[in-house]
């Protein structure tokens, strides 16, 4: 039930199941700790629970669950925990993961040393990320995705490089960094997510090539990519399967017929931000027909424009789309695995491919 929002109303008919054994919630919000007390009560046999909070978690409602003694596996993702020592939290346990939250400088500290099998998957770093705490990382050996936030004073490979597990990282701060190619020495890199406002041309110039990486998203925070930034960014990531930019400064036959370059991409989607110039015709989408591997291709539509005519009244003129069904019929016949070929934002990009 992980694609569903539940309420406690929704809690009260699920305790009515009572040789439930393994339970996956998505969205709850409002739980108290009565409601939860009678759900864990009724579920006596529950082994393995996840659940989404939207809210921070209490204190209460943390040792309400903390209570459920027959559980042996747990995932609790959360906007926050409270400030509560991590290293015994749930000792009966077999397995523990904590997937969204933050840890704060203390609670890191809990870790070290510790020697229980943390089964941590993800971690949203809030506090300044100085070389100490980066080195408590390594007691998270299944770290899967890092997610650095502003505020970083200092990021070496040599924490970093041990979380063998280590395949996706957000970076999103508004600081330079010392350099970027401790990114290189993640041996299962696969997935790249800028949300920072510094200057995304000197970052795409100081990147090391990443041909591990097979995923990257640019949001629309810092300066708009020219033309060539997309150069460079084809030549720093020749490997891309998918591609997600929110930042291009113009839309152009010639920016495509730069990303035709990226020979495995499958998924290609560009959004258009306030103020980005689209001149794509069908030649631009004939250029894509090296894409043999495409499976989704999103380009924003153009938008009505105000005109001013020579009685001096703005009007509202309609553009007609540049792109032809002959050219979309084209591009199909190139790569057969195509199946969207959309030219409207109103897109959720997450939960798209």
């Amino acid at each position: 039930m992980d694609d569903c929002e539940l309420t406690p109303v929704g809690l009260q008919h699920l305790q009515k199941l009572k040789s439930l054994e393994k339970l996956v919630l998505g969205e709850c919000s409002d739980l108290t700790v009565p409601v939860f007390e009678n759900f864990m009560k009724a579920l006596e046999r529950m082994k393995i629970f996840s659940l989404l909070y939207t809210g921070d978690i209490s204190t209460e409602l943390l040792q309400c669950i903390q209570n459920w003694k027959q559980l042996e596996d747990l995932t609790l993702k959360s906007r926050g925990l409270p400030n509560v020592d991590i290293s015994t939290l749930f000792d009966h346990l077999k397995r523990l993961r904590l997937p969204w939250f933050s840890l704060n400088t203390a609670q890191l500290g809990q870790l070290k040393g510790n020697d229980r099998n943390f089964q941590f998957t993800e971690l949203s770093l809030e506090t300044d990320c100085d070389q100490e705490l980066a080195d408590l990382l390594v007691q998270c050996p299944l770290l899967e995705t890092l997610i650095l936030r502003t505020g970083i004073k200092q990021i070496t490979a040599n924490s970093l490089v041990k979380l063998k597990n280590l395949k996706n990282i957000q970076l999103n701060v508004n600081v330079d960094l010392p350099d970027y190619q401790w990114l290189q020495k993640i041996e299962k890199l696969e997935k790249l997510e800028f949300f920072f406002t510094l200057n995304m041309t000197v970052v795409l110039a100081a990147l090391p090539k990443l041909e591990k990486v097979r995923a990257l998203t640019i949001h629309r925070y810092g300066n708009d990519l020219m033309l060539p930034d997309v150069r460079n960014l084809v030549a720093k990531f020749p490997n891309l399967e998918r591609l997600v930019l929110y930042s291009l400064n113009e839309l152009t036959d010639e920016v495509l017929s730069v990303l035709k370059e990226l020979k495995k991409l499958r998924f290609l989607d560009v959004k258009k931000g306030s103020g980005v110039t689209i001149k794509v015709t069908d030649q631009g989408i004939g250029s894509l027909k090296r894409l043999r591997h495409l499976e989704v291709l999103r380009l924003p539509a153009e938008s009505d424009s105000e005109e001013e005519p020579e009685n001096g009244k703005a009007e509202k003129v309609e553009r007609k789309p540049k792109i032809t069904e002959a050219a979309k019929r084209y591009l199909r016949s190139c790569a057969p695995q195509l199946r969207i070929i959309d030219q409207d934002t109103s897109y959720d990009t997450d939960n798209s491919d």
